[in-house]
């Protein structure tokens, strides 16, 4: 990649784009209450709500 420098600046914004949200999931996941994080599951999936049972 470093012979094409768009495919270079392409690849570095997507990794950064994926290792930012990485970081606020990880955030979420640890220090948010357990009604914030059903808020951000229903917000990212909000079909998967219907797929999976109750009790589990």
């Amino acid at each position: 990649m470093q012979s094409n420098k768009d495919l270079e600046a392409f690849g570095f914004k997507v990794m950064m784009q994926e290792a930012f949200k990485r970081a606020e999931r990880d955030k979420i996941l640890l220090t948010a209450l357990g009604m914030e994080k059903l808020v951000r599951f229903r917000k990212y999936f909000p079909n998967f709500n219907n797929e999976i049972p109750h009790f589990l």
